[in-house]
């Protein structure tokens, strides 16, 4: 298996969770709160730290954690026979990806935009569900200029998903502008008999794309084996600039220096092209996102 397949294992985007929610979802060199790679699943403890992920971000005027605790309902649509398409299956975990039912539904197909990417984490195996559906429009809005920066959909459904509270941080279909290119973004959350599905203005979003950063390798280690201590969390930004302005060290197992690992040259070192966002969400082929080019 190479390098770039092992970034694609369970077990690192499992490291991956674990490094994140230690450092807050914060890049360590420039304090940006972000998410990794959009697909990965964290799980939260509490529903609160959804408000350090949002951190400046009001929902119908007030934190995420006191919104979801005190849901202001709307008019209610029934959604039947919602179908949960199998995505992945993730240990005892399964990921379900609801687009399908956007189509079919005449909810969706009166509203101009709508998430293309609902997903949804259960600990058990399901078909399908019906739903009592909320549309909020004008669902969020930023501390700073309370202008209009998304809506959302909740789904109620008749027993509970998951016992345990999931959130997915998404790309959607890039949206163009003047010919600048802007990341549209969905925020799934599951948590008992919901899934909230917020969609965000293309332009309105702050969020950056973070990695974790290898501050040394093994030679022969997987990437999900090394001590945290040799993890951090950086967005691309800072990545790309760690790469820059250092030299990752490359060791053998006696711990003796064989080398310096190089630059990618394809991606500079920030593991991502943004000019190809639509696709695996503009991840490196050639470094598989790490910014250097290993070996073994």
């Amino acid at each position: 298996m190479t390098y770039n397949e092992l970034l694609n294992q369970k077990e690192w985007w499992s490291k991956c969770n674990e490094i994140l929610q230690r450092d807050h979802y914060t890049c360590k060199d420039c304090g940006s709160v972000g998410f990794h790679n959009g697909g990965s699943f964290i799980k939260l403890n509490r529903i609160e730290e959804m408000d350090v992920i949002l951190k400046g971000w009001l929902f119908n005027g007030t934190i995420f954690s006191k919104f979801w605790v005190d849901i202001p309902y709307n008019e209610p649509y029934p959604t039947a026979n919602i179908l949960f398409k199998e995505d992945c299956s993730e240990g005892p975990l399964t990921v379900y990806h609801l687009s399908e039912l956007f189509r079919k539904n005449t909810l969706f197909k009166n509203i101009l935009s709508v998430p293309d990417k609902v997903m949804v984490v259960s600990e058990k195996k399901i078909d399908c569900l019906d739903a009592t559906t909320y549309y909020f429009k004008d669902l969020s809005r930023h501390t700073d200029s309370l202008d209009a920066a998304g809506w959302g959909y909740l789904f109620e459904f008749p027993c509970a998903i998951s016992k345990d509270i999931y959130v997915n941080i998404e790309y959607s279909i890039p949206f163009i502008i003047d010919s600048k290119c802007y990341d549209r973004i969905t925020i799934n959350v599951t948590s008992g008999t919901r899934v909230l599905v917020i969609r965000y203005n293309p332009w309105s979003f702050p969020m950056k794309g973070l990695n974790i950063h290898h501050t040394y390798y093994i030679k022969g280690y997987k990437p999900w084996e090394y001590k945290d201590d040799a993890l951090v969390t950086l967005c691309k930004e800072c990545h790309k600039k760690r790469h820059e302005t250092s030299q990752v060290p490359y060791y053998d197992h006696e711990n003796r220096l064989i080398g310096h690992l190089v630059t990618c040259d394809r991606c500079g070192g920030s593991g991502y092209l943004p000019q190809y966002s639509h696709v695996e969400h503009g991840i490196c082929f050639k470094c598989g996102g790490e910014g250097v080019i290993i070996n073994d």
